[in-house]
């Protein structure tokens, strides 16, 4: 019981800690447009601390965030993370709205989003505008 406690501890600590590392941030709030052009949230070295997720819409569309501060073509390379926008048709597939906090994820080269219709890497399926909106907090 006492080992169990002590990694309880660790948790909490270590719990603690990262959350004072995203305090301060920054949100980069993108309308998606009737395209796939890359999106720079930054240029620069940095963190994603969130990502907020709405559909108006019956279709789904996918993030795709890059570990690059350019250079990005939107269905080449791997993106270091993807997100999916969840449809609104049915209640069954959960709400229009998905929110993802994570605890600083490491951008070296910088931050670049994707917006496609598809799940593959290659994809560039341009979503319809005015359907998708993501809020992208980075530090």
């Amino acid at each position: 019981m006492k080992f169990c406690g002590l990694i309880a501890a660790l948790a909490l600590l270590s719990g603690t800690a990262n959350a004072q590392n995203v305090n301060n941030g920054n949100v980069r709030s993108i309308q998606v447009a009737n395209n796939t052009n890359p999106i720079v949230i930054k240029a620069t070295s940095g963190f994603v601390t969130g990502i907020e997720l709405f559909n108006n819409s019956t279709t789904e569309a996918y993030v795709k965030l890059y570990n690059a501060g350019s250079g990005v073509t939107c269905g080449m390379g791997t993106p270091q993370a993807r997100y999916q926008f969840i449809d609104n048709s049915n209640p069954a597939n959960g709400t229009a709205y998905g929110i993802a906090y994570v605890v600083a994820d490491n951008y070296p080269a910088g931050i670049t989003a994707c917006i496609t219709t598809g799940y593959a890497d290659s994809d560039t399926g341009a979503p319809a505008a005015n359907q998708f909106i993501v809020n992208i907090h980075w530090q």
